[in-house]
Parts: C-alpha cells; structure tokens; sequence
C-alpha cells in the first residue's frame, strides 16, 4: 500500500507500538489494532488516550472476536454478505481470509475503556469513539 500511496502529508512506515507519537487532537485507529499483538493491546489503547489533547478524540475501528455459537455464525455470514454487496469477488474474499491465518487476531471488545462509545457496526467490525474530557 506504501508504494502505491500519493499525495500530502508525508507517508510514515513504522511499528505503531514503538512509535514516537505527539499530542493530538485527533486520530483515527483503522484497522490496526487486530495486528498487533494480543498483550501490547491495552497497553497501546492507554498510550493513545494519554496522547489525546483536551478536548479531541481518537477514533477506532476495528475486527472483533464473534460471541460462540449461532450469534457469532450470524455476524460472521453478515460480514461476508456485506463484502459481496460492495462488488468483491467471491475468490478475493477466501484468498483474503486465508492470507490473514496467524496474523490477524480479533480484537477483544472487553479492552476499549469505560468511555468508549461504539458508534459504528458491521458484522465483526466495530467502530468506537473516546473523547478526551475538556481541562
């Protein structure tokens, strides 16, 4: 994705863990937290949060680990039925599927703190917002 990027700001490459972030007003997590890993998770969210500016907020979207038994079958089948509905090829979604194995984890709905408000959900995505408090 890096090579075919193009256009302003400037592209940054790096570990999102070890990263020298500034204070911000704003930021967005797509994506990203399913990729790391599972004990630096929590850890990353706090990170964030203390980084947030008062006032601003960080925005999350993220894959979620599906509840056991028929429900989480259901969200599963709506994530895909969602996938197709936007035009991907059957084949691209299962190449996709399985290209993620031992990288990908769902995230544990459990670690986004008190605060978080889900504003967003699509099968096994969820979309949150925390908002820094005003001082």
């Amino acid at each position: 994705m890096a090579e075919r990027y193009d256009g302003p700001p400037e592209l940054v490459v790096a570990d999102a863990v070890t990263f020298d972030y500034q204070p911000f007003d704003f930021t967005v997590c797509f994506l990203v937290l399913m990729f790391l890993p599972v004990d630096t998770r929590t850890a990353f969210l706090h990170r964030l949060e203390s980084l947030t500016k008062p006032g601003g907020a960080l925005l999350i979207v993220d894959k979620v680990q599906m509840p056991p038994g028929y429900v989480g079958t259901a969200f599963s089948r709506l994530t895909l039925q969602q996938k197709l509905a936007v035009g991907a090829r059957p084949e691209d979604i299962l190449r996709k599927e399985l290209s993620l194995a031992g990288y990908q984890r769902p995230l544990d709905p459990g670690i986004m703190p008190e605060r978080a408000r889900t504003f967003f959900q699509v099968g096994e995505f969820v979309g949150w917002i925390l908002t820094a408090p005003e001082r």
